[in-house]
């Protein structure tokens, strides 16, 4: 790319990203609380990702990221082997920013486990008192951090990948496949989307009203701007972060609307 030596904006790229939230595990299946702790796919949670690639399998996805956690990235293997146009491994990476929410001592316990039961059976466990456990959970304010720190590595990944003659375009889509998890995605929607009300993904109960689906699509977008100082550029996200609209999120793969002609085309 040419460069001025003025600061200025030389194209916009705006960025659909499709949440993927994992498919079921072990522990989804058991009651347990996962956050960093890791757990293999059920057979069932295989069966969702394979229904949630083939509904996905007509979007040209430009480059495909996923949280580090192994859940995460077998799920992205098993929804990229049904797609018909192959992701460039070029453009495909592991983030540790896209991870779950920490749950601190919370994690491999039941779910129900209030954070002082859970210190109580961390510390019978352990052989010490409640009092020497330490919760290291992570705070909204955390989350929140590692979520802008993941879309500023995003746009070094797009400026990374962007074809030279690309210059000649003002502005630019692409289409992103994000693999990550149920409470880092209903964080991601609240916090940089401003979704604060979850739909309930079709042939669940009232009480998953909150509840990202194993295997659910969640349509986000943003735009960053490629902007030029001296001899370097960089991509800088809009005013606006992030948006989302209700009717996008949380789609079970039966629901998923027919938006194949708007997301059909490769753009890098």
């Amino acid at each position: 790319m040419s460069h001025n030596n003025s600061s200025t904006t030389k194209e916009s790229v705006t960025v659909h990203m499709f949440l993927v939230r994992h498919g079921e595990t072990t522990a989804n299946r058991d009651g347990i609380l996962q956050g960093h702790c890791d757990y293999p796919l059920t057979d069932n949670g295989i069966n969702q990702l394979t229904s949630t690639g083939i509904h996905l399998k007509n979007v040209c996805f430009d480059m495909c990221i996923t949280s580090d956690l192994r859940r995460a990235k077998h799920s992205a293997e098993i929804i990229v082997e049904q797609l018909h146009t192959k992701i460039n491994s070029h453009h495909a990476k592991e983030m540790y920013n896209l991870r779950e929410i920490g749950f601190g001592v919370r994690e491999a316990l039941p779910k129900h486990f209030t954070v002082d039961e859970a210190k109580e059976d961390v510390a019978k466990a352990r052989g010490i008192t409640k009092e020497l456990v330490v919760d290291t959970a992570e705070t909204s304010s955390d989350v929140s951090k590692r979520q802008m720190l993941m879309l500023e590595e995003l746009g070094e990944l797009i400026q990374g990948v962007i074809p030279s003659e690309s210059t000649s375009h003002k502005s630019r889509n692409v289409n992103v496949l994000v693999v990550s998890h149920g409470g880092y995605i209903r964080a991601f929607l609240s916090n940089q989307c401003d979704v604060k009300h979850i739909p309930v993904a079709a042939g669940t109960s009232k009480d998953s009203i909150s509840s990202i689906g194993n295997g659910s699509i969640s349509i986000a977008q943003c735009t960053y701007h490629l902007a030029s100082v001296g001899n370097t550029c960089k991509m800088k996200l809009g005013n606006k972060c992030c948006s989302a609209m209700t009717e996008y999120v949380n789609m079970t793969p039966d629901t998923f609307p027919s938006l194949y002609d708007q997301y059909s085309t490769r753009f890098l």
